[in-house]
């Protein structure tokens, strides 16, 4: 229970509980039963509205610093909401949150940087009553491994500037769209799914490969480019899920 729904909470089994005593003093019978029941459930829902209205949100950020960064490893857990990921961070990683609900730790190992965002699940409820929102920024010249596991809700994965070297993702009931970067290499992609909505964007000039696993996994659209073969310079991209679907443009 959060601590604003205390004192409502509180305050009602008090004037509940008094009034019960008053009842009786005035000499009118009431089922205890159904008295417990009452108090019960409206408590709940004191409680309930304290934790789902809608409240005030506060805007908040968190800035990596590079220093000596060669290599970043990008770990984010998130919840429910929208998120966007791209290129353009000037620092090694740039997050900017419509609510105060970033949780983030950095592991530096020489260049080798691991950071970890996560969704703050104290503010899971709330974002059913007001959407929650990331956006996220990486630099375009240092190589990035992504690891992505999202809930439900929007996800939008612009990769066509970042430096990938490697990617997974996990999406529960999310509606995706994942435009490929230019790779250096045979950049492996895997995307993983439960009942979602995935479009992949295949840029110009890029030579790539989606393939599927998973019975139920319905795949549209060109699921390879002419030139993957020959490539040396190539996305290859891998999907598994349950009742899914993907359309490749």
């Amino acid at each position: 229970m959060r601590r604003s729904a205390w004192p409502a909470a509180v305050g009602f089994v008090l004037i509940a509980m008094g009034g019960v005593f008053l009842l009786r003093e005035l000499g009118f019978g009431i089922d205890p039963g159904f008295l417990w029941a009452a108090i019960i459930i409206g408590l709940g829902v004191v409680v309930l509205y304290g934790a789902l209205r809608p409240r005030p949100t506060t805007p908040a950020s968190v800035v990596i610093d590079r220093q000596d960064a060669s290599d970043l490893t990008l770990d984010i857990g998130i919840g429910g909401g929208g998120f966007t990921l791209a290129a353009g961070a000037s620092a090694l990683v740039e997050v900017a949150s419509r609510r105060d609900d970033i949780l983030a730790t950095v592991d530096r190992s020489g260049g080798a940087v691991r950071v970890l965002l996560r969704q703050n699940v104290d503010w899971f409820l709330r974002t059913w009553v007001g959407a929650a929102g990331w956006d996220i920024r990486v630099p375009a010249d240092v190589p990035v491994t992504l690891e992505i596991g999202a809930g439900a809700g929007e996800v939008q994965l612009d990769l066509g500037a970042v430096l990938l070297r490697r990617g997974r993702v996990n999406l529960g009931a999310a509606k995706s769209v994942v435009t490929l970067p230019r790779p250096i290499g045979d950049v492996p992609l895997a995307i993983s799914a439960g009942a979602a909505s995935v479009t992949i964007v295949i840029p110009p000039g890029i030579e790539a490969k989606v393939t599927s696993q998973g019975g139920l996994l319905s795949v549209s659209g060109r699921t390879e480019t002419p030139g993957y073969h020959a490539a040396t310079n190539r996305v290859t991209v891998t999907l598994q899920g349950g009742a899914t679907s993907v359309t490749v443009v």
